[in-house]
């Protein structure tokens, strides 16, 4: 290379430091212009897969969020069915025996005079109380004392009797208070005489309160009844009670036990704003079936606005409503509701883009919750934002800047490890505390009578509910993941019916379908494979998912079927090998041009072709061993020309034919071609569905000992 000179020499140190920068220097800047470009472009298509993505991941979440929540409500509310009927039996017998000794009674009028009031009558964090502003303080209570009421016009000296045999309930409400927890605001009891007891004590009663006057009480049945939302007399907080008649010995009416639980405690308001965020709303709704007038709403038993709402104990709440009426999601979302399924559904709420996640808590009730978008969608946002700040500070310090980020990053890689992998050891740290969970909880009391069974079943239930939820998550995960990689659809071909389906005898397993090579440039072609791994289990579907992903890979290479199952073959082999795995395969394309099969059987059931013209079935043979078997085996393909419309293929695993009754009868293929010829008419799905329909009568409710799967192609 020569050199100008330009009137004066140039060292050959300054040459080569010249060469350097030019060739070091111009890739870079070239790079940087081009990493600019692509990193925009890169910005956009990771929001736009964070917001899918973030979306689905937090719509599922969202469901789990619901049914867990409806799971914690629904053993809240039997919980405090058995609180009351515990409750119900207390009262009637102390009632029923002659007090021995009556301790202090302490009736409103004491508890409104702080000179007369019990000792212990002290602000509790637990109790609260609404101020006439809205504000809520800590209500005083007194967890030794109950308070004594008595109905307008009602004397002690009349009533002595009734007053001496509930004061004989103290120690009951007591031991209840420490077994149920923050759960329960009150505890009470009233006769028909007009006494009312109510723990813990507390103040607050109006001069004309009756309490036989309030819904829970006269609409009391034997069981245990729960009232709509009511404002609570003494606190103004908003609460749902379960009453329940008493009785005396002779049968008469005595009187109404009840328990009043805070609605905050049935949103789980304090369980899911941590979750989410404060924007989440949380309903219990009735069940859409007849919930208005045009069956278009939910009626919303339970909500945070009927606490702000509420004015009086007087005045009661009323009735509000979650609709969409023309949105046809939420006639959707009715549907579900009315079948007790659980799941989401994007839905405005209140003009607010949101996802709704739902769950039954029985079957008259349901669990709601409500989150906006905005929320799931402020990481995408900030995300994208990020991206195209770090592209535009790209652009202005290339050059230099690059030279010198090559030497930061180099320290900044020994920092940042050693500042990561600390900040690892106390999330790994934190992630063990939080995942041994509190099962340990014990109850150290005993009765001496038949409750003492029912305490030992609770402290035996806690290991043992330990390991039921980790086995359940795992398999549960499993499931989801292994379901991912089976075809969401069937294909719509204008000249092919196909239909397929997959059952596991366990929540995982190891038979796979799949339809390959369908796309828009090559519409005259359609291939389906169908598989099944040795066994079943966890086992059987990571050697399915490898396979399956093995496929996918190979197909979008050029070759025959021979060639592609081969190469598969050799793949699996590496993976399964000295294991005593593998997996068996059947393998069909069908060419609409040319009317021609072109199938690799490795070691499959032969698929099963009926031509309704002859009533005649052939079935597609072929040599082949299964996969993973040997790794050096060649697989050949096999042909038939001369397909014709209404043809039926039928590809599935042993699972079909060698399912048993319980007297242990197999079905047997001749079963199977029998449904094939009966259902010939119809398309792809209803022979699918006769011959699912057939397996499940021909067990009779016995379980499926192996995986079943099936795919039906029918030539149009």
């Amino acid at each position: 290379m020569m050199w100008p000179t330009f009137g004066f020499n140039i060292k050959l140190r300054w040459k080569f430091l010249l060469i350097l920068l030019v060739f070091s220097l111009t890739p870079l800047i070239v790079v940087a212009i081009i990493s600019q470009h692509e990193i925009s472009i890169l910005g956009k298509v990771i929001s736009d897969e964070s917001r899918r993505k973030l979306s689905e991941m937090v719509s599922q979440e969202l469901k789990l969020t619901a049914e867990n929540s409806a799971k914690v409500l629904l053993r809240t509310k039997d919980a405090m069915e058995f609180y009351l009927h515990v409750l119900a039996g207390e009262a009637e017998r102390a009632l029923a025996e002659a007090p021995l000794d009556v301790p202090r009674i302490y009736f409103n009028s004491d508890f409104d005079d702080p000179r007369t009031a019990p000792k212990d009558f002290l602000p509790s964090a637990q109790y609260s109380i609404k101020t006439h502003d809205g504000q809520f303080l800590p209500n005083s209570v007194s967890f030794n004392h109950p308070v004594f009421l008595l109905a307008p016009g009602v004397m002690a000296e009349s009533v002595s009797d009734d007053i001496a045999g509930l004061a004989g309930l103290i120690p009951a409400f007591r031991n209840f208070s420490k077994e149920s927890g923050h759960m329960v605001l009150w505890a009470y009891v009233s006769l028909e005489s007009g006494v009312h007891i109510s723990y813990p004590g507390h103040f607050g009663y109006p001069d004309d309160y009756d309490p036989r006057k309030r819904p829970w009480y006269e609409n009391a049945q034997n069981t245990a009844t729960w009232t709509r939302p009511l404002v609570d007399v003494t606190s103004g907080q908003v609460i749902f009670t379960v009453s329940k008649r008493l009785y005396r010995r002779d049968g008469s009416f005595w009187g109404v036990a009840a328990i009043d639980i805070l609605i905050s405690e049935f949103l789980q308001e304090r369980e899911l704003s941590p979750l989410w965020s404060s924007e989440v709303r949380s309903f219990m709704v009735a069940s859409a079936k007849g919930s208005s007038a045009d069956g278009s709403a939910l009626q919303i038993l339970a909500q945070k606005d009927y606490q702000t709402k509420a004015q009086s104990w007087m005045v009661g709440i009323e009735k509000e409503w979650l609709a969409a009426p023309q949105n046809p999601k939420f006639h959707f979302l009715l549907e579900q509701m009315t079948l007790g399924k659980s799941g989401y559904i994007d839905l405005p709420y209140k003009g607010i883009d949101s996802i709704w996640a739902y769950a039954g808590i029985d079957v008259a009730t349901h669990f709601v919750i409500i989150v906006p978008k905005s929320v799931v969608m402020r990481l995408p946002d900030e995300t994208s934002q990020t991206i195209l700040e770090y592209a535009s500070d790209q652009l202005i310090f290339s050059g230099e800047a690059i030279l010198a980020a090559l030497l930061f990053l180099a320290a900044a890689a020994l920092i940042g490890s050693r500042t990561t992998t600390h900040t690892l050891l106390k999330i790994a740290a934190a992630a063990k505390k939080i995942s041994a969970g509190d099962f340990s909880v014990k109850l150290n009391m005993r009765t001496g009578d038949e409750r003492d069974q029912v305490i030992q079943a609770f402290n035996e239930m806690g290991p043992k509910l330990e390991d039921h939820l980790r086995l359940h998550q795992s398999i549960d995960l499993a499931m989801k993941v292994q379901q991912k990689l089976l075809p969401a659809e069937d294909p719509s071909i204008s000249w092919l019916d196909v239909a397929g389906r997959s059952v596991y005898c366990d929540e995982t397993g190891g038979d796979y379908y799949d339809y390959l090579e369908y796309t828009d440039n090559n519409p005259q072609e359609f291939t389906v494979v169908v598989g099944d791994v040795s066994g079943h289990g966890i086992s059987s579907a990571l050697l399915m998912a490898s396979a399956r992903a093995y496929l996918r890979q190979r197909t979008s290479l050029t070759g025959s079927l021979a060639q592609m199952i081969t190469d598969v073959n050799r793949q699996l082999a590496i993976d399964v090998a000295d294991s005593n795995s593998f997996m068996t395969l059947f393998c069909l394309k069908v060419d609409r041009d040319s009317r021609l099969l072109t199938w690799v059987r490795a070691g499959h059931d032969p698929a099963i072709l009926y031509d309704p013209r002859t009533d005649v079935f052939e079935e597609l043979q072929g040599e082949g061993i299964p996969l993973g078997a040997d790794g050096s085996w060649v697989y050949a393909q096999s042909t038939k020309a001369g397909i014709l419309k209404e043809q039926i293929i039928l590809i599935g695993t042993d699972g079909i034919w060698e399912t048993l009754n319980p007297g242990g009868e197999m079905f047997g293929k001749k079963r199977v071609q029998g449904l094939i010829r009966q259902g010939a008419s119809g398309s792809a799905k209803d022979v699918m569905q006769a011959i699912f329909d057939d397996l499940n009568r021909f067990r009779t409710g016995k379980k499926f000992e192996d995986d079943v799967t099936l795919v039906v192609l029918k030539i149009k």
